[in-house]
Parts: structure tokens; C-alpha cells; sequence
């Protein structure tokens, strides 16, 4: 099989391009109804947190409000009233006199006064009238109403007052200007602007195409507005009713170098528009935030709320969820959800006040379905491949061990490390086995298998195999284990101090006794998952596991039952008791090593005083027979009882290093 961390990066690869085609799905859904009603929820929330910005001071309103009314009468007034206005604020200086009435009817009353308003406002110059497109079945502009032609005079300026609700009723965009005729028609906060900068309207075209949405005929740009709005007393554009301005009781010299907007906003007068925050707002007030934005040029940049930039933040998003969920648990993951959301909030804002918009909805949703959609994989799909690894991996190691293997599977990946190898094997198994029905010797085959490799787990040794009757364990891999070659030391004793309790069970069904060899080397190893792609196993090769091998075998030459060798035993040294034996030198290595009869755990008062072992370095061996029955104690005091020490038997002279003779050589029967 291919090593586990490609298939896992090819498993995280598929996950991210599902996510990233999440993404693009939700992208082209962005424009939906409920996306949109939400995202304009958002940017009202970054309304209110940002709170009111001081407008442009040029602007000023003059207001047909209810005072005006009570005052002067029912509204429309005589026209000559706006020509005497008109001629006041145009001696006041102001810039621009934009009128957001419509004179699209002859007044009948005073037929006269049609002429004088023209008049007026053609001598001006300043002079902006109000008229309205309608609009044609595809939403394109239709032939306008226009105000009536004694207004039409070549010194007055006109704009289109259309202003269009959007989902929800808010109006979030304004048209800046459209093409009849071939002809640029402005709207009337760009003619109040184009008015009060001394040009034409198609000269300033460039000017504003920036904050352009020219997709559309209307050429919308998309309004930020100078204040949350809570009341009229909150407008921050200086008013005055249009009354007290005509009859003198306001100053002239407050529309000095000014542009008036004039407009109603008398209950049941004026034209009722719907804006963020303010269900209710009178018409001239979008205008006057419209002409706000192009005098300071601070409409809102949407370029990141639309096409291949918000493409590829909802693809970001996707991606970045795929991958938080892969290297983080659940718990985890949903506070990065929450930190995220609330960070990328944070985001939105810092750029809405500085007039940037930033699409929320959309990425946030592209996040939170990817994430629910990479914890349902993690949940469903990884958690039943760690199933696979917990069933697996448990018949090689502890449950501890397999918990930190699911939590870090990068341990299984391939190298050389110094670990301790572990081999143990029946005494005379062929001829146990002759006694027995293979059904029968399988049975005892697994009792006596569960007990010795119980031990081994409980000393965190990672099984390897079972070969025929032998068992092969190691420590040290895949998990990092300090105190192996201890820990295998331990797990021997232990197996031989388990006889007795497995001799009893083995009475209890009329089985003989059994008994074991077992050799034990620390050295370096190649580890990992070694094998073909069709069958591997995880396993460590290398000459340290043939020594391992054959210290088992070459218990039968010193009638012993535990061998270590000397790597082992400068390892563990500290807490067993054991014995120099021999050296001894394997079939292909130039170099003898020095062998040790593992005997008992160290006792407290030898490891609290320090205090050598009786046994090293003069090397002995018991008078026991060449069996391997627990030798009887002897002059030489083994097991350890005794620290009087004999010289070792002639068969086994030269043991040590001073003896001068050749070390014995191993590995004819082994190779």
C-alpha cells in the first residue's frame, strides 16, 4: 500500500477541491434573495458600529415642511414664489439651486408664472429642475418627463430624480447618470455636482466611473451613507425651512459658495424612500447623500463584493476551513469558527470605514457549510479510518499506544532509530506440538500467546509478529520510548514470573509445563512500513534484530533462559541485576560482543547505595544443567543471593577479559 502520509495527503487534497467547489456553488448563488437580505443586515451593523461621519459643507437643505405649509398654503405654490427664491439664493452666491420638485405641468392657475420661473432660472445659471424616466420593460431608461418648456431654457440645467428601492425596500444605490439620445443625462446630485464644479456633466463621467456599477444602464454607484439615522433630528445636513429663507428670517450669507437642495418633507408631501436604518426618509435626503459622496468621493468601492475577488475569498474560505478541521478536533474547530467570524467581522469593518465594502454573507456561509461539511467527513469518514487503525494497530501495541498513534500517525513514517529487540521462543516446541490435535495446540498456542504479549503491552513494547511458536516485540518505535531496553528487561522477567500462574491453567486442562527462551539487543534498526503496495507490515529490519534472534538460541550454550547483550545492559543497567557470560561473536561481524544473564529487577537498598553488582565484571555461570529449570543457587551465588563468585566452568573459560582466549563464535545454526 502507498506510505499512510500520501494517502492522507491525496485524502486532504480531494476534501479541499470539494470545498473549493462548494465555494464556487455558493458564489454563483450569492445573489440569491436570502444572501442578499442578510448581507445588507451586515452592512447595516457596520453602519451602526461606525456611527455618523461629518458630511461635505457645502450641502444644504431647504425644506417645503410643514411650517412652510401652515405658512404660505397647500402645496404646489405659484411658481413665481421658486423665481423670487431663485433670484434670493442666487444673489446669496450659492453654487448650485437644485429643485427636487417636478414642473412637469403647466401651472393653470398662473399661466404667467411659467415664463417667469425660466426667467429666473435661466438668468441664474445655477439653476438644476427635476425630471423622471420612466422605465422600459428590460429596466432600461424610456422616454423622461420633463419639466414644461418655458423651463426649458439653454442656461438651465436638468437631473433625473429616479431612485429605485431595492430588496428590502432600502435604497442602497443611486444612479449618477444614463444615455438617451446619445446624449448624458445626469441624475440630479451629479447636475447639482456637475453645476457647482463649472463643468459638464460628460466631463466628469471619468471622474466618477470608479465607483460605477456600468453594468447597468443607470450607471449606480452604491451610496454610503453619512449617518445611521434614528429621526430627522439626526440629519447632519444643515436645514431651513423654505419658508423662513423666502421671507428673509435666514441669513443669505449661509448659501455663500453653498449647493441648495430644495425638497419636501412635509407628512404626506414628500417623496417616502426607504435607506439603512431609517424605514422612512424623505428623497432630498438621498439626493444630498449622493452629491456628499461625489463631493468627497467616498462612495462605497464594491469591486470585493462581486466577481473573481469574492470568487476567490469564498474559495479561501472553503480551503481554509478544510484545512483548520483537518489539523484540529471538533472543540477546536468551533472556536476557530467563531474566532474567524468574529476576525473577519473585525475585517469588514476597519475596510467599511474606509470605504471599502466587503462581501460577509457569502464568504462566512462558504466557511461555515465547509466546515460542517469537513467535520461531517472527520466525523463519519475519518473517524471509521481511525476505527480501522484502532482494530488494526491494537494487536501490535498497548491502547495507550494507539490513542497517541491515532492522534500522530506522521510516527509511522520511515527512518532509523536506535531501538530494543525482543525475541522469545518455545523450549522443544516440535516435540510439544507431536502431543497434541492441531486444534488443541492452537488453543494452548493462544493462551500462552495472550499472556506473553499482554506483558508486552503493559510495558508499551510494540508487537512485531508471531513466527510459529516465537514472539518478536521491540521498543522505541514508532513512538519515541525513553527507558526501552529497561522496558523490554522488565517485560522479561515478568513473562518468567508468569510461568507458574500459566502452569496452573495449563494443569487445569491436562496440559504439559512449557518454557521459554528469550534474547534481548539495543542497536539501530530501519523502521517503518515496509513491504509492497499490495502488502506491507510496520515492521524494523536490520542486524540488530538477527543478534536479538540468536542470543535466543544461544541460551541453550549457556543453559540459560534470558540473554542480553552488552548495548542492553549498559541501557538498563541501573535497575536489574545480571551477569557477564561470554563474549561471543556473530557470523559476519568482525567485532565480539559481551553477553548477560538477565536474573531479577535491581533491589532498593543496591540502587539506593549504588553498590555494584556481585557479578560483573568476573564473569560465572551456575551448575545447573544445560535444561533451562531455574538454576539451583551455587558457590557462585546465582540467582543473586550470594556475593561469593567461582571462576565460570572450563567448557566456558576465557570469558573474560583477561582469560586470553578467543571469544566463542555464534551464528553457523542462526545464518
Amino acid at each position: 500500500m502507498p506510505p499512510l502520509a500520501s494517502r492522507q495527503r491525496r485524502e486532504l487534497l480531494s476534501l479541499l477541491l470539494f470545498n473549493s467547489l462548494v465555494a464556487v456553488v455558493l458564489f454563483l448563488a450569492h445573489n440569491s434573495q436570502i444572501i442578499v437580505y442578510w448581507e445588507n443586515a451586515f452592512v447595516d451593523l457596520r453602519y451602526t458600529i461606525r456611527g455618523m461621519t461629518p458630511p461635505d459643507p457645502r450641502i444644504v437643505i431647504v425644506e417645503i415642511d410643514e411650517s412652510s405649509i401652515k405658512e404660505m398654503g397647500l402645496f404646489p405654490w405659484p411658481r413665481e414664489r421658486h423665481a423670487q427664491f431663485i433670484d434670493l439664493l442666487t444673489r446669496a452666491r450659492a453654487k448650485a439651486i437644485a429643485f427636487d420638485v417636478l414642473f412637469t405641468e403647466r401651472d393653470l392657475d398662473h399661466p404667467e408664472d411659467d415664463a417667469l420661473l425660466g426667467d429666473a432660472a435661466d438668468k441664474s445659471g445655477r439653476v438644476i429642475f427635476s425630471m423622471l424616466f420612466n422605465r422600459g420593460p428590460d429596466g432600461t431608461p424610456a422616454e423622461p418627463l420633463a419639466p414644461v418648456e418655458p423651463l426649458q431654457k439653454d442656461n438651465v440645467n436638468f437631473g433625473f430624480v429616479n431612485i429605485f428601492p431595492e430588496f428590502g425596500g432600502a435604497s442602497r444605490h443611486y444612479p449618477l447618470w444614463v444615455k438617451h439620445n446619445g446624449a448624458v443625462i445626469p441624475s440630479l446630485a451629479f447636475a447639482a455636482w456637475s453645476v457647482a464644479e463649472g463643468r459638464l456633466p460628460e466631463e466628469l463621467v471619468d471622474r466618477a466611473r470608479p465607483a460605477v456599477d456600468s453594468s447597468t444602464p443607470w450607471n449606480e454607484a452604491y451610496l454610503n451613507y453619512t449617518y445611521w439615522r434614528d429621526g430627522p433630528e439626526r440629519s447632519p445636513f444643515p436645514a431651513y425651512p423654505y419658508v423662513d429663507v423666502l421671507r428673509g428670517r435666514v441669513d443669505p450669507a449661509v448659501f455663500s459658495g453653498k449647493i441648495v437642495l430644495i425638497g419636501a418633507t412635509a407628512a404626506g408631501l414628500f417623496d417616502a424612500k426607504s435607506a439603512p436604518g431609517a424605514p422612512v426618509i424623505s428623497g432630498i435626503e438621498i439626493h444630498a447623500n449622493a452629491l456628499n459622496n461625489l463631493l468627497k468621493n467616498n462612495f462605497f468601492n464594491t469591486s470585493w463584493t462581486s466577481g473573481g475577488w469574492l470568487l476567490l475569498i469564498m474559495v479561501f474560505f472553503g480551503v481554509g476551513s478544510g484545512l483548520l478541521m483537518s489539523r484540529s478536533s471538533s472543540f477546536i474547530g468551533g472556536a476557530a469558527v467563531v474566532a474567524v467570524i468574529l476576525g473577519y467581522f473585525s475585517v469588514c469593518q476597519f475596510f467599511f470605514n474606509r470605504h471599502i465594502l466587503l462581501a460577509f454573507t457569502s464568504p462566512i456561509l462558504s466557511f461555515i457549510i465547509t466546515f460542517l461539511i469537513t467535520l461531517g467527513y472527520n466525523l463519519f469518514i475519518a473517524d471509521r479510518e481511525k476505527l480501522k487503525m484502532q482494530t488494526t494497530w491494537s494487536r501490535y501495541m498497548s491502547p495507550k499506544l494507539v490513542d497517541l498513534l491515532i492522534q500522530d500517525q506522521a510516527v509511522l513514517t520511515a527512518g532509523n532509530r536506535e531501538v530494543t529487540v525482543f525475541f522469545s521462543d518455545l523450549v522443544k516446541f516440535t516435540s510439544l506440538s507431536e502431543q497434541f490435535p492441531p486444534k488443541e495446540l492452537v488453543e494452548l498456542l493462544n493462551v500462552y500467546f495472550s499472556v506473553m504479549t499482554d506483558i508486552l503491552f503493559k510495558y508499551d513494547l510494540t508487537f512485531d509478529k508471531y513466527i510459529g511458536d516465537c514472539i518478536m516485540a521491540y521498543g522505541n518505535a514508532p513512538f519515541e520510548q525513553p527507558g526501552h531496553a529497561l522496558a523490554a528487561c522488565r517485560a522479561a522477567l515478568e513473562q518468567v514470573a508468569a510461568l507458574p500462574s500459566l502452569h496452573k491453567k495449563f494443569a487445569d486442562r491436562r496440559w504439559p509445563p512449557i518454557d521459554f527462551r528469550i534474547g534481548i539487543h539495543t542497536g539501530t534498526v530501519l523502521y517503518g512500513d515496509l513491504g509492497s503496495y499490495t502488502r506491507s507490515n510496520y515492521t524494523v529490519m536490520g542486524d540488530t534484530v538477527n543478534l536479538a534472534s540468536r542470543l535466543e538460541g544461544v541460551n541453550k550454550m549457556f543453559g540459560t533462559r534470558i540473554l542480553i547483550s552488552e548495548s542492553t545492559f549498559q541501557a538498563a543497567q541501573a535497575e536489574i541485576e545480571a551477569r557477564e557470560l561470554d563474549f561471543i561473536r556473530v557470523e559476519g561481524k568482525k567485532q565480539p560482543i559481551r553477553v548477560y544473564e538477565l536474573a531479577a529487577r535491581k533491589t532498593p537498598s543496591r540502587r539506593k547505595n549504588g553498590r555494584p553488582s556481585p557479578f560483573s565484571p568476573t564473569p560465572c555461570v551456575s551448575t545447573a544443567s544445560a535444561g533451562l529449570k531455574t538454576p539451583k543457587p551455587n558457590s557462585c551465588g546465582w540467582p543473586p543471593s550470594c556475593p561469593t563468585i567461582n571462576p565460570p566452568r572450563s567448557t566456558l573459560s576465557g570469558a573474560s577479559n583477561s582469560s586470553g582466549r578467543n571469544p566463542r563464535a555464534i551464528g553457523t545454526a542462526f545464518s
